[in-house]
This record gives C-alpha cells, structure tokens and sequence, in this order.
C-alpha cells in the first residue's frame, strides 16, 4: 500500500508540490480546482507553507554532522486509500495512517516529520506524503575545540620548531574560536591571516597551521544524521507492511492494505497510470494469483478479438464475392440484349 522514496537535495521541491505552490504542473492529474479539498496531518508549526517547512528542516539539522551535497537527508511515504475502505472512513484512515508513520519511525515521537499532506485533487484515489528526515545518532568523530586545539598546536610547534608563548597560543585560540562560531569563507580567509600574523608564518604555512587547530564538519557536532540505510533497512521493508496492516486492524479499520506474500507492488504514480489509462482504481494489493488471472483473461479476450476479425473478414470476402456474381451476372445480360 506503501512505497518510500529517497529526497535527493534539499526537500523544498517536495514540499511545494504536496502544498500546491507551484503555478504550473506537469503532473496532468492534478486539477487545481479542486486543491482546496487537500489538507495537512503534520503540526502548525512544522510549516504550513515550502518557507516554513524549510526553516523547520533547517533548524533540525543545524546541530547534527551530515556531508552537505550529498547526504540524503530526507525521505517520502506515499500511500493511497485502500479500495475496500469505507468512504467515510478516508480522512480517520489517513489520520491513523500519519500515527502509525510516526510510531513506526519515531516511537510515536512527530519531531522527525516535517510535512503530512493528503491529496484529494488527483486522478485515482485520495494519498498521504509523508516527508520525514532521518534521527541523530552519537558521532563518534565528535572532538570539543579545546582538545583538538591543544593537539594542532603541539603538531604546529614540533612541525615549525615554535615555542609557543601564552599569548600566541590564547590569540589563536581565540581567532579559531570565533570562525567556528561563524564559519564561512571570508572567516575563514581573515583566521588564516590572523593565525600567520600571530605565529610569523607565509600564508600557506598559517593555513596548514589553521587546519591542524580547528575543528573539521565531522568533529564538530555531538550528534550525526544517521545515515539513510543505516535507518531504512531491507528488515525495515520487509517489516512494514505486516505492521501496517496489523495497526489499522488494532485501530479498528476494516480494509486491506497488505495481502501477505507474492504481492506485486505499485507506486502510487503507476496507479495513477492504470487509472488514467482504463478508468480503473486498484488497490496496491495485487496478488500474484490476481495477476496471473488478468493476464490469462486478456490473452483470452484477444484470441477472441482475432477470431471475430477473422469472421468479419470472411463475411466481407463472401460479400464481396456476391456482389462480383451479381454484377458479372447483370453484364451477362446486358451483353445478351445486344
């Protein structure tokens, strides 16, 4: 019932889809008029709008170490109604649904979820994103400033011969203190200069300096974003939909959403294909046995379509053989009168 997908980059594109902010799509499914029937699970103050969400996002990953440009830091559920639920039961079903993400995640804990919308303007049946990122994990590389400014210090003094008086050392740590209070590049160009003026170093030499004494990305945080497949695993999977089914039965919710083994699985963007195509909604439970089924049954109906094309062709020949007797037969007597 359920797939998850990776977000590469930052999430601010999910999050202007599932919000409808954008002017133009290129999803043809999506009618804009009706838009205003979508709504949202995930707390006010995760955002209600890409901005927010995105300041929300921030502000959970400002104190954790991931590699920026190429950590995936965020994911998405999409899940659609179940087509044996009850109507009326749709919006409670999402609702749990969003529970269960959370619970099944986080051990009920919302913190990590940045946005929950419910589409209702699509072709095909009402669905959830679900867009999350990852939990923090303990950051083995973690090392406090003043540790690792004592051992950059004493690699720069057996490296350069230096004896380090207490007030090149307290200048140093200061000017390495304040780039990481604010570490961007221009920081970092004006703490390397400061460190070559205090220490009487050229400039490349106060860099290979200023490296030694500052702390790197991986050593600065306490906590890391733990790593996409450390957290979504093959047991994960393999897990999921069990536990799925067996909440909305614990919760109440007559419908089905896993069918057990030999399930094929469909995203929600290829059900959205099948119905766009044939007018049909399916649910994403389909069973090898059903499967097979459809296949046999249109092999069937197209040995019937060639069996009556080939009917039709002989009454057409036979027709047309008719008409040529009749028409020779005319002529016969015509040339006969003459």
């Amino acid at each position: 019932m359920a797939s998850c997908a990776s977000i590469h980059g930052s999430p601010i594109g999910a999050f202007r889809h599932d919000l409808r902010e954008r002017d133009v799509y290129r999803n043809e499914d999506i009618d804009t008029s009706r838009s205003h029937l979508n709504y949202v699970l995930s707390p006010d103050d995760h955002g209600r709008n890409s901005h927010d969400c995105m300041d929300y996002y921030k502000g959970l990953l400002s104190d954790v170490y991931y590699r920026e440009g190429s950590t995936v830091t965020a994911a998405e559920w999409s899940t659609q109604a179940p087509a044996d639920l009850a109507p009326e039961r749709i919006e409670d079903f999402f609702r749990s649904t969003y529970e269960f993400l959370n619970h099944y995640h986080f051990g009920g804990d919302d913190t990590r979820c940045l946005l929950a919308a419910v589409h209702r303007d699509e072709l095909g049946a009402e669905h959830l994103h679900y867009v999350f990122t990852f939990p923090e994990m303990e950051n083995p590389k973690y090392t406090d400033i003043k540790t690792k400014f004592t051992d950059g210090a004493r690699k720069v003094a057996d490296k350069y011969d230096i004896h380090f008086s207490q007030q090149q050392l307290q200048d140093c740590y200061t000017a390495v203190v304040r780039y990481e209070r604010r570490s961007d590049k221009a920081r970092e160009r004006e703490t390397i200069q400061e460190i070559g003026r205090v220490l009487g170093l050229p400039r490349d030499d106060a860099r290979w300096c200023f490296t030694r004494m500052r702390r790197l990305d991986s050593e600065r945080f306490e906590k890391k974003l733990m790593p996409k497949d450390s957290f979504i695993t093959r047991k994960f999977f393999n897990d999921f939909h069990p536990a799925y089914q067996k909440w909305m039965d614990e919760h109440g919710f007559e419908c089905t959403v896993y069918k057990g083994g030999g399930g094929i699985s469909l995203t929600v963007d290829q059900l959205k294909e099948i119905t766009r195509q044939t007018g049909k909604t399916l649910d994403r439970g389909l069973s090898v046995e059903v499967v097979s089924g459809l296949i046999n049954e249109n092999s069937k109906l197209h040995e019937r379509v060639r069996e009556l094309e080939k009917l039709q062709d002989q009454a057409r020949s036979h027709a047309v053989s008719r008409w040529d007797r009749s028409y020779e037969k005319e002529h016969e007597t015509e040339r006969s009168r003459w």
